[in-house]
């Protein structure tokens, strides 16, 4: 991980025009380090910002957990482990307390209401 400064990183990414999110997160993390922002998924921990596996716990434990935030997790662990977090880590990653299972919530009720407009504009 590299002393470069936030400044110095927005300025990188600006030099490198139009890019995917996919693209700038990849960069980033290669310059200024992996986020501890982290998924899981069947005992797989991944970077939040880019998705790259950092590792698991399938055959013993993680010893990175007792550090990173996991997304979607709320516990007071967490919450003590995102105020320790820097700029380095919340760039781009994923805010803590949001949970894909209530993204898809929030998603079918958005679908549910544009369907019942739609179905009430047909009438």
């Amino acid at each position: 991980m590299s002393n470069i400064t936030k400044k110095e990183l927005m300025e990188k990414l600006k030099a490198l025009g139009k890019i995917s999110k996919e693209q700038r997160n990849s960069i980033v993390c290669s310059l200024i380090g992996h986020s501890l922002i982290q998924t899981t998924f069947f005992g797989y921990y991944n970077c939040g910002r880019c998705g790259n596996q950092l590792g698991d716990s399938l055959a013993s434990i993680y010893p990175a957990v007792e550090v990173v935030v996991i997304v979607g997790h709320n516990c007071d662990t967490r919450q003590e482990n995102y105020k320790k977090l820097t700029w380095r880590d919340k760039l781009y990653a994923p805010t803590h307390l949001r949970s894909p299972v209530l993204d898809m919530q929030r998603g079918r009720r958005l679908m549910d209401n544009r369907l019942k407009r739609t179905l009430l504009s047909l009438q």
